[in-house]
């Protein structure tokens, strides 16, 4: 197993497991091991136990929230050896593909379309046909890792259609704080409530306290997840490293379907809103991204650096929304499009107005623009860092149920329009769930920023928000987790890691 020992030598070597995308940093770790199996990923655990010492666990830093950032001083547990596709189980005739935590989404991705050309061999895959199946959460990242999905509860796009990463979890191997090791199945449907005890491979019974809430029925990741019906899986799926490592996961794949896609310009947001309304309505649709006034004129701004290079938008386009369609059989959006023109010609648009993405190079021009973004916001935000350290990007993560979303977001808009800063704002609208990136460039842009964002989660509260949909809470936002869930829910949810890490070693800093 690799290690790499002294703050000095980690700050040279590696530099770029002391920030995620946020760009937030809280100090140098003074050992960092990158475990290749479970005994590895276990004597690190032991030894830390042993010696008192914090341990952050770290993937391929894709956050947004500081969670995967090491605090000064402790050990660090980088998964990127931990890397390999084990196998397939096929359980009642459906697939299982069986992950190390260190697997990327685009490694499952690029699997899945050639598993017979695989560089090694994966027990069951000779049953997968080319590209029958896909994992379909679909987070943005697709160079995140397996494990930190899970550990956040990742979502993306498709997650309006097929759910986040909690829908698509089979099971998870762990590794308690201690060393002990336990797995935690899925329950079957029709099957007794979970009685909320944990059975250890060392025979170690544990009972996990009960939460006093149910988390929200919108969307969100922010704390441990909570309901009636959850079974020990829930339990660890979104609890951001803060009860057990992640050693292993079985991920339940679904067949692949035919997805048909288009980028359709509107000249106001009300405009792309209602399209949004309507397409609600339509039983197939599969994503519903939203891409503001903002976001297209920072494209525009900086599309010469663009890898791949994207058309003009048209002169009237003020507003996009990305859509997604499944076609399960041929001809069917033939069918439909009538009655989608007439509705995008009631929003102030058409057809006209959509690329469409139905063969292989217009699906690659729209997922290029829809990568574009968020992966040029970061660029900037780590232009904008070299000049002034403490800059980071500010992000909001929120969202609403459909009758609170409009006037949220309308007023959000207009208290961010007034403070007169840079931003882009960008999302899942389907879920009403968008991201406002404030971009400071400045120390006097950052304090103001970091102010109006206090304001701006303030809004979403009272709006029946969550304060964090789909990135989790990790060091940045733990404040933010005490104003939607009050003190007793927070001492609750401490509680409850206290049952499983007693010391409060696994990813110090973390949610409390």
């Amino acid at each position: 197993m690799k290690q790499i020992a002294g703050c000095a030598r980690i700050r040279e070597e590696i530099p770029d497991i002391l920030h995620d995308e946020s760009r937030f940093e809280s100090g140098v770790p003074s050992l960092v091991c990158f475990p290749e199996t479970i005994e590895d990923l276990q004597n690190v655990l032991s030894d830390a136990a042993a010696h008192g010492r914090g341990v952050t666990f770290i993937g391929a830093q894709t956050g947004t929230t500081g969670g995967a950032v090491p605090d000064e001083g402790t050990c660090a547990i980088a998964f990127s050896a931990m890397n390999r596709i084990r196998t397939i189980s096929w359980e009642e005739g459906k697939p299982v593909l069986v992950c190390d935590p260190g697997v990327t989404l685009d490694t499952i991705e690029r699997f899945l379309d050639a598993p017979a050309t695989w560089p090694y061999q994966i027990p069951g895959s000779e049953k997968l046909a080319p590209g029958a199946f896909f994992y379909p959460p679909d987070p943005t990242e697709m160079t995140a890792q397996l494990g930190g999905t899970v550990a956040t509860n990742a979502s993306g796009a498709r997650s309006y259609r097929f759910g986040p990463t909690r829908s698509h979890i089979a099971w998870l191997d762990l590794v308690l704080a201690d060393g002990d090791t336990i797995t935690v199945r899925r329950s079957r449907e029709g099957s007794a409530s979970w009685d909320r005890r944990l059975t250890t491979d060392r025979g170690t019974i544990l009972t996990v306290p009960a939460l006093p809430f149910n988390s929200p029925e919108i969307k969100n990741a922010a704390g441990y997840f909570s309901s009636a019906t959850m079974d020990a899986v829930d339990l660890f799926i979104g609890s951001e490293g803060t009860l057990a490592a992640i050693s292993g996961i079985g991920i339940a794949l679904q067949p692949a379907p035919t997805i048909l896609s288009g980028l359709t310009f509107f000249g106001s947001n009300d405009d792309a809103f209602n399209f949004a309304d309507f397409l609600q309505k339509e039983a197939d649709v599969a994503a519903i991204e939203f891409f503001d006034n903002g976001s297209l004129r920072f494209i525009d701004q900086y599309r010469i650096r663009l890898p791949d290079k994207i058309p003009e938008f048209p002169k009237e386009a003020k507003t996009a929304i990305l859509w997604e369609y499944i076609e399960d059989q041929p001809g069917k959006f033939e069918t439909i499009m009538e009655r989608w023109e007439e509705a995008l010609i009631s929003c102030g648009s058409s057809f006209d107005a959509t690329w469409s993405g139905f063969d292989d190079a217009e699906k690659e021009r729209l997922h290029s623009f829809r990568h574009a973004l968020p992966e040029m916001v970061n660029s900037i935000i780590a232009e904008n860092k070299r000049s002034c350290r403490e800059i980071r990007k500010i992000g909001t993560d929120s969202a609403f149920s459909a009758a609170e979303f409009r006037p949220a977001y309308s007023e959000m808009m207009r208290m961010i329009e007034t403070s007169g800063l840079v931003f882009a704002a960008f999302g899942h609208l389907g879920d009403h769930h968008i991201h406002i990136n404030l971009i400071p460039s400045t120390p006097e842009e950052l304090s103001a920023a970091l102010k109006l964002y206090d304001e701006l989660m303030a809004l979403a509260l009272r709006h029946g928000g969550t304060v964090s949909a789909e990135h989790g809470i990790g060091k940045i936002k733990k404040k933010y987790l005490r104003a939607m869930y009050g003190e007793e829910a927070v001492a609750a949810m401490c509680r409850v890691r206290a049952a499983l890490d007693p010391k409060g070693m696994l990813n110090p800093g973390n949610l409390f």
